[in-house]
């Protein structure tokens, strides 16, 4: 059932139960090739805006790679922004200056 109707995705199963309520990349893995640049800003929004409720001034205060690797988000980096988090910001937020 799980390759047929839920195409080998765990994501899938619980976005049927609880729709809309976890981001895939709140899970320990996502699926090979899943990150995007665009899927990336919207992650790197969603952490800040959303999980960690920060403004602009604090994630300059407070911005690290580790804030990345605490929250599950480094394979994000190395797939999307070569690994520097600096890059990753500048992407969801060019208008941040810091």
């Amino acid at each position: 059932m799980l390759s047929v109707v839920f195409v080998k995705s765990p994501y899938n199963i619980i976005n049927l139960v609880y729709p809309n309520r976890f981001k895939p990349w709140e899970f320990k893995r996502v699926p090979m090739n899943y990150w995007t640049v665009e899927i990336g800003i919207e992650a790197i929004k969603w952490l800040f805006e959303v999980k960690l409720r920060w403004s602009e001034s604090d994630i300059k205060e407070k911005l690290s790679r580790n804030i990345f690797l605490e929250n599950g988000l480094n394979g994000m980096l190395q797939g999307c922004f070569e690994q520097f988090y600096k890059k990753a910001i500048r992407s969801a937020y060019p208008d941040l200056e810091g």
